[in-house]
């Protein structure tokens, strides 16, 4: 857990590094949002977008660890669960959550940074547009980071019935002597 929030507390302090660094580059109104192109379509003050990124890691980060807290409480998987686990079972459900939430949430918080930057470049005038490129790789990473737990979690599912069923089979074909 302490690596958890120290990955965090990086992330808020890179924000606000950036802040730091862009703060006497930006003039009083800044892009606050861009189009499907990158285009900017929205302006604000710097004072809002300077607080704001900061603010978003912020609250990301205390998403993150309030989600890594939740889930390693096996009566909050006991409940979820529609069938009984052990011991075994649950921790490695638990440390396969763990492992995604990570994977995400590392990604949603480079994506922040990545917009804030690029935000703060067009602002600044050094680029024309932001590059939605690397957006889409991100949320991508994301989606396919979510599909592979889930056909994970499928196939360990479908293997531990089989793995049950066989042990039935086993039992009840077995005669004794």
């Amino acid at each position: 857990m302490k690596n958890r929030i120290l990955i965090a507390l990086l992330f808020i302090t890179l924000s606000i590094a950036l802040d730091f660094y862009f703060y006497e580059k930006l003039p009083c109104r800044v892009p606050t949002h861009f189009n499907a192109r990158g285009m900017a379509d929205g302006y604000g003050s710097q004072k809002i977008a300077l607080l704001s990124f900061p603010l978003a890691q912020a609250f990301i980060s205390a998403l993150y660890i309030i989600s890594i807290y939740t889930n390693q409480q096996p009566r909050y998987w006991r409940k979820k669960l529609k069938r009984n686990v052990n011991e075994d079972e649950l921790k490695q459900l638990i440390s396969e959550a763990n492992h995604i939430i990570d994977w995400v949430l590392i990604l949603t918080m480079i994506m922040f940074l990545y917009i804030q930057c690029e935000t703060f470049l067009v602002g600044a005038g050094r680029q024309k547009q932001l590059k939605p490129e690397f957006i889409f790789v991100v949320i991508g990473l994301q989606i396919a980071s979510v599909v592979y737990m889930l056909i994970n979690q499928i196939r360990r599912q479908s293997q531990a019935t089989k793995t049950k069923a066989d042990d039935k089979i086993s039992y009840t074909h077995h005669k004794p002597d």
